[in-house]
């Protein structure tokens, strides 16, 4: 019995760019954040991370930062271990927390020191 072909996702799950495109988009958004992480501000190589996760639909310009490897992987420890919440600001900016809590589903800690940080050039596809 031969199977029906799986529909095709809409949206790819890893870059939206070809190669070359996305060689460039990362190299003009690591510039703008001057070659830094922007969550430690170390200068160490780079991964492009999205704020909102391409699986919920986020956009490419204006959504993704650089972070270090490092900064990369406690976006996805558990609470216990200090997780890295980021959100979306007007004009390119960032605000991240590292939250730790008992669990997922507890409430948040009353008091989350926020840092707000920026690229030290517009990013691409910020107005």
């Amino acid at each position: 019995m031969k199977r029906a072909p799986l529909a095709r996702r809409t949206r790819s799950h890893r870059n939206a760019y070809a190669p070359d495109d996305y060689a460039q988009f990362r190299a003009r958004l690591c510039a703008a954040w001057g070659w830094r992480c922007g969550c430690c501000g170390k200068a160490r190589p780079l991964q492009v991370d999205p704020v909102i996760r391409r699986s919920q639909l986020g956009p490419d310009e204006g959504n993704c930062w650089p972070l270090c490897w490092e900064c990369h992987a406690r976006r996805d420890w558990p609470f216990e271990r200090g997780r890295l919440l980021v959100e979306n600001l007007e004009h390119g900016r960032k605000r991240w927390a590292i939250v730790t809590k008992a669990d997922k589903w507890a409430p948040d800690p009353p008091k989350v020191a926020w840092t707000e940080v920026g690229p030290t050039e517009p990013e691409p596809g910020a107005a």
